[in-house]
């Protein structure tokens, strides 16, 4: 139970679509930031995130648009992990997710809303306990990742922007890192995760010939976790979270309007209920952030999630336990 509340209330934390608009991709990196699980237990995750944004930004500054410009973007994301216990120190884990929209809204009525729905990349996911200390309570996991898109199910109504596309289009890889400690006396732990991905030269023939030979850039993140349990079952945590991100590239051109710095401070709340469920949900709010050029940044965002462990181990072994 302590496992699955700990690994719980770091799950929404890592997107890396915050910087650009609804950029392409995942919403919500739930691989990423959930710990290993015991050895034949099945973790269940399913999470949804809203996101708005509403301003133009160039670095550090709002500006003011003038002629035709974006009056806002929005999405709806729902996805579900499955991280399954190899050993009690190996975690196989896959992630999918699916974008309900996500939509451009111009400052002219005659113009048409520029929309995407459908399938997000996957990841799939190895994870290694590399470090269990009792004595001190620390903890060090690391692991590798794979995404792959899913070009079939994606859409794009009312034009074409990739902004609005639901998947990079492209393979990539995922490498993360998770350090805690934690105080028992006083319910307190420290959390820092470390993500980096990498995004591969899009060749294929999704959606549009105009998204080929574009990449999607490097992203650096790292978030630090504060949480301490407030009353039995309930959890309040404090994140700040990090993000860099280089400049995209289309064919091995920079695009200027892409990358930059961003912070973002994220309260959220944990609750346990019925032993072996729990429910989380936090805001995302970004507090500092400097854009290459001039970006449609975010203002902010919601998340929810909803996990459930279960124990695949026979009858006959837990007796022997």
């Amino acid at each position: 139970m302590k496992k699955i509340l700990f690994f719980l209330i770091i799950l929404f934390f890592t997107s890396k679509t915050y910087s650009q608009c609804c950029s392409a991709g995942g919403a919500i990196g739930g691989s990423s930031n959930v710990g290993t699980v015991d050895k034949q237990n099945l973790r269940w995750t399913g999470f949804y995130r809203h996101s708005i944004s509403e301003d133009y930004y160039r670095s550090s500054n709002i500006e003011t648009p003038t002629g035709v410009f974006l009056d806002k973007a929005y999405f709806n994301y729902v996805g579900s992990t499955f991280a399954y216990g190899v050993t009690n120190r190996l975690t196989a884990e896959l992630e999918l997710g699916y974008f309900l929209n996500k939509t451009q809204v111009y400052n002219l009525p005659i113009l048409d809303n520029v929309s995407g729905y459908g399938l997000s990349n996957a990841v799939v996911f190895v994870k290694y306990n590399l470090l269990h200390n009792l004595a001190n309570n620390i903890d060090y996991t690391a692991g590798l990742g794979v995404k792959f898109p899913f070009p079939i199910n994606s859409k794009i109504e009312g034009g074409y922007s990739i902004d609005v596309l639901p998947t990079t289009g492209t393979y990539g890889g995922v490498a993360h890192s998770i350090l805690s400690k934690k105080f028992p006396s006083i319910n307190f732990r420290i959390l820092l995760i470390n993500r980096f991905e990498y995004n591969t030269v899009n060749n294929s023939d999704l959606n549009t010939s105009s998204n080929k030979d574009y990449q999607f850039g490097k992203t650096l993140s790292s978030s630090l976790f504060l949480t301490k349990m407030i009353v039995k079952n309930l959890t309040g945590i404090v994140q700040l979270h990090h993000e860099y991100r280089t400049h995209d590239k289309k064919h091995d051109v920079i695009e200027k309007n892409t990358g930059g710095i961003l912070y973002i401070f994220s309260p959220s709340l944990n609750y346990t209920f019925l032993k072996t469920w729990n429910i989380s949900i936090a805001y995302d709010m970004p507090i500092y952030r400097s854009y290459n050029g001039k970006q449609f940044a975010n203002k902010y965002s919601i998340s929810a999630s909803l996990t459930k462990q279960f124990n695949l181990k026979k009858k006959e072994q837990l007796k022997s336990i």
